[in-house]
């Protein structure tokens, strides 16, 4: 087994959770269709190719729901939201903090992106210009110009482009006129291109995506304020940011909601759906604090400091309760400080969400799965783990405590025969920096033999260390029963 939580993939492969959820049987009379609500950048038909197959795939994995894809633009995704059409939610991470805000969504995974052979957990966005524009050098240039951009509600294609301005000392609200397109994210490149706009933002990747499509030619832009970062493959003008994250609405059974994760979670990344969808799988739910900040820092919703009018009624109470059991007596103190500060009900909901999303994490991803997740530096063969959870007790007969504390390896429990075979697919699997599965036997503690199955993935922290991040499940349980 291999111990520890993804640094930057933030526990990603706990992609892992997957197998044992998804060999329980789900109590579903009759089909039932769930749909997920998809924020639409690029043209609707393509977002619908994109993500329809993904559906798919969870329509078989979960017999007797089927997943129906709703591509949709800000406002519309945020009126089916309020009256419930859509039922799952993929959308940019700011625009779940705002919808979080009014909706108390629970996201219960993070996308990966595959790019050029790259898994990419992150993304950022481009300050583009026409190529012929020579006065236009630097972000200071733009002082005076008119921008198009999709929308202010859009994290790539305005807000952390607003962030640029401001660390340059322009004010976005003034020192730039802003011409808004709407989605998708390709109007506001027509926009440039048309003279209508002196400079464009666009999220990562829209400028490539184009160039594919014929519908830009190379050497037709300019991108201001580049950064060049080795493991990051497109054009880029500002900081990275957590990639889109899928959230459940309350009214979601949070059984089923484990099962949706599990599924996605063990998605392998050549399956057919992810190939199609352009990305390489799911990650454990990211840290999005960076992103609240961002907004906060711009005073942009929920931290405007007004109440936006909802696109529908919506008669659930738009903040979570001031009594909420025990965390309240715990939180007390804080929330009165924060109640003070936060000047909204609105802003308040957020700073208890976000105070709140730790507790929640691990509980919707890993209850009723037959094994334990983990995360070990992968300098150490015999599995010392950071991080375990207490399913490695009913999995070996020995408490968490002990593997966390060094009494018992986990690579001592292995049946010798099958060290090195574990060891060395590992170790290829850090090397070619993929995810590995793996199928061997272990010893129990009343002296049993138990078979196992493990998943896992390595990821590197800042600090260059590579951790393992996985979870290893009896493997008896995953056969199908009857």
């Amino acid at each position: 087994m291999s111990m520890r939580r993804p640094a930057a993939w933030q526990l990603a492969t706990i992609a892992l959770l997957a197998m044992a959820a998804l060999a329980l049987p789900l109590q579903a009379a009759a089909a039932q269709t769930l749909r997920i609500g998809v924020l639409a950048f690029r043209p609707a038909a393509d977002t619908l190719a994109r993500w329809q197959p993904t559906a798919d795939y969870l329509g078989a994995q979960l017999p007797g729901y089927r997943f129906e894809i709703v591509p949709a633009g800000y406002p519309e995704l945020e009126a089916a939201v309020a009256s419930h059409q859509v039922d799952l939610v993929l959308t940019n991470p700011s625009h779940y903090i705002v919808l979080n805000a009014d909706h108390q969504l629970q996201r219960i995974a993070t996308l990966v992106v595959d790019e050029q052979g790259r898994n990419l957990t992150a993304f950022g966005g481009v300050v583009a210009v026409r190529a012929g524009d020579a006065h236009l050098q630097d972000i200071d240039d733009l002082r005076g110009a008119t921008v198009a951009s999709p929308e202010r509600g859009s994290l790539g294609g305005y807000q952390v482009q607003a962030q640029v301005l401001q660390e340059a000392g322009l004010d976005p609200q003034h020192d730039v006129t802003m011409l808004f397109t709407g989605m998708p994210h390709d109007r506001a490149l027509d926009a440039l291109l048309a003279g209508q706009a002196d400079a464009a933002f666009v999220r990562t990747g829209v400028v490539e995506a184009m160039l594919a499509e014929g519908r830009l030619a190379p050497g037709q832009l300019r991108v201001l304020n580049r950064q060049r970062l080795p493991s990051f493959p497109f054009l880029l003008s500002t900081r990275l940011y957590p990639e889109w994250p899928l959230s459940i609405q309350p009214h979601v059974d949070e059984r089923l909601a484990r099962r949706i994760a599990a599924a996605l979670l063990s998605l392998p990344e050549d399956a057919p759906a992810a190939r199609q969808g352009g990305y390489a799988g799911w990650a454990y739910p990211a840290d999005y604090e960076p992103v609240r900040r961002l907004l906060e820092a711009l005073s942009l919703p929920p931290y405007d400091g007004q109440r936006r009018a909802r696109p529908v009624a919506h008669t659930d109470a738009s903040v979570l309760p001031v009594a909420a059991g025990a965390l309240v007596v715990l939180t007390l103190g804080l929330l009165t400080v924060l109640a003070v500060l936060a000047r909204s009900k609105r802003q308040i909901a957020v700073l208890r969400t976000e105070l709140d999303r730790n507790r929640n994490r691990l509980d919707v991803l890993t209850g009723n799965l037959p094994g334990a997740s983990y995360r070990c530096l992968a300098d150490n063969t015999l599995r010392h783990p950071v991080e375990v959870d207490q399913g490695i007790e009913d999995l070996t007969g020995y408490p968490a405590a002990h593997f966390l504390s060094g009494r018992v390896l986990f690579g001592d429990l292995c049946f010798a025969e099958d060290r090195s075979r574990i060891d060395e697919a590992v170790a290829q699997a850090i090397a070619d920096d993929r995810s590995y599965a793996l199928d061997y036997r272990i010893r129990h503690a009343d002296g049993g033999t138990r078979h196992v199955h493990e998943r896992g993935r390595p990821t590197r922290d800042a600090e260059g260390r590579v951790w393992l991040d996985g979870i290893v499940l009896d493997a008896e349980q995953l056969r199908p029963r009857g």
